[in-house]
């Protein structure tokens, strides 16, 4: 079955049949996002081939993050086996575009994201992270990580 087939059969069973889906920008992954709508709800979804990527360790550290008071994509469903999520629809509102629209905003804009990156530091480190009873590794960001 295709992954195009797949993905509608995903969306139909998780709510979402007959969602209208836009493709958003790429990734440097193997990973693809589209922005799913239906009526007035909008969600993400990622789509990360399992062969190439396993979404439940995603899963593992947006939960971490949110009980951290942290800001990560709400999980709204999930389909590992096959590498699905969808996930909240954060939005478009990038940096680069209010500061272009509004550039006053700048101190504000980046003291925030300061703040944020000090409250992650500060979270004590964890090689792995528990979901679903299952231990998922994290692997430190380096050139290996890069390069792979």
């Amino acid at each position: 079955m295709s992954r195009d087939k797949q993905i509608i059969e995903f969306l139909n069973k998780v709510g979402w049949h007959g969602a209208e889906v836009k493709p958003l920008a790429g990734d440097a992954s193997f990973r693809r996002y589209d922005r799913i709508s239906l009526n007035e709800k909008k969600a993400v979804l990622m789509d990360a081939p399992p062969e190439f990527e396993d979404t439940r360790p995603f899963v593992a550290v947006a939960k971490h993050l949110k009980k951290n008071n942290l800001c990560a994509p709400e999980i709204l469903a999930s389909d590992f086996e096959n590498g699905f999520l969808l996930l909240e629809d954060l939005g478009d509102n990038l940096f680069k575009t209010i500061l272009e629209s509004e550039p006053k905003r700048e101190l504000e804009l980046y003291d925030c994201a300061v703040n944020e990156l000090v409250k992650i530091n500060a979270l004590p480190v964890h090689k792995s992270l528990t979901y679903q009873g299952r231990h998922h590794s994290l692997v430190p960001y380096g050139e290996a990580l890069l390069l792979d």
